[in-house]
């Protein structure tokens, strides 16, 4: 495109002259960071004489984008006796932007006071009997002026292990029978029962010879 502009002979030496952006597209420094601009200034006379002079324009940074999350959506699966510092899930976010504005930093955000407690430095351990899912909010914000960001929920299930033995109701059975009792008769119930999951706290039971 060719932009015309007219400057009579009369006009002050050192006038200046603006030159503005076209109207009808913004400048994205991440689609196109730097512009070259080729001036021509032409006169009237004959033979027509003409200059050129080279205009460099440099695109600078506005913080108008986001981080965003390699992920749609983030879940993961771990034993509930996996050892402290496992690496549950690694999530990463990127910024468009450059500088400051294109560094982020990553906080959680939005989880309970149990997840908090667990997923830190803090020495706890999972249990799937105490929680079986977490979700936990992770949320990339870079370090531009206003600072931008974008959050993620990490969905977890802990799995189980068979951590956790039957356990009777009483510590102690009583019961009582008479001596002309019929075979089949019920002396007493027992009950016990395992917090663990599925087959791990499916209970079965057996009589141990006497003694």
């Amino acid at each position: 495109d060719i932009v015309k502009l007219e400057i009579p002979e009369s006009a002050p030496k050192g006038s200046r002259y603006r030159i503005n952006a076209a109207g009808d597209r913004e400048l994205d420094r991440e689609e196109q960071h730097e512009m070259t601009l080729l001036l021509t200034a032409v006169d009237g006379g004959t033979p027509q004489r003409s200059g050129t002079a080279v205009i460099q324009i440099t695109v600078l940074d506005a913080n108008d984008n986001a981080p965003v999350f390699g992920q749609a959506v983030y879940e993961a699966t771990l034993p509930e006796n996996s050892p402290i510092d496992t690496v549950v899930v690694t999530v990463s976010a990127t910024d468009a932007d450059e500088g400051v504005n294109g560094k982020v930093t990553y906080e959680f955000s939005g989880i309970s006071g149990i997840a908090k407690q667990i997923f830190s430095l803090n020495e706890r351990q999972l249990d799937r009997e105490l929680v079986s899912d977490y979700n936990i909010t992770i949320t990339a914000t870079d370090e531009g002026s206003p600072p931008l960001s974008s959050s993620k929920t990490v969905q977890l299930s802990v799995a189980d292990i068979n951590d956790n033995p039957p356990l009777f109701e009483q510590q102690l059975y009583s019961t009582y029978m008479i001596d002309n009792n019929k075979p089949g008769s019920t002396l007493c119930s027992v009950t016990a029962r395992d917090p663990d999951w599925r087959q791990n706290g499916t209970v079965i039971y057996s009589l141990l010879p006497g003694e």
